[in-house]
């Protein structure tokens, strides 16, 4: 949220969904400095826990609808645990969206 507020979440995520073992708070920042977030606003984000709230919000949305790990998929609000090819995820949206006409 920290990296967002600075316009940059998909760079940091991406950086975060590489590096999954190492998201202890140094790295955490040197993935900022990599990337060129203003490290006074980031830091100051993470000292004051400034989106501790939203990320426990968001936690407990996670848990409520059964995801486990990245990436989950809905379709129309159900679950998807099918295969993760793009063509049958497509081809399941394309179904969805003709029931709506």
């Amino acid at each position: 949220m920290a990296a967002h507020a600075q316009d940059k979440f998909w760079e940091y995520a991406d950086l975060m969904f590489a590096n999954q073992q190492k998201l202890e708070r140094a790295s955490l920042e040197d993935y900022a400095r990599q990337i060129g977030l203003n490290m006074e606003k980031f830091t100051a984000a993470l000292d004051n826990k400034t989106y501790e709230e939203r990320v426990k919000e968001d936690m407990g949305l996670c848990q409520k609808a059964g995801v486990q790990g990245t990436p989950t998929i809905f379709i129309n609000g159900r679950k998807y645990e099918g295969p993760r090819e793009g063509p049958k995820i497509i081809e399941l949206i394309d179904k969805e969206l003709l029931k709506k006409k």
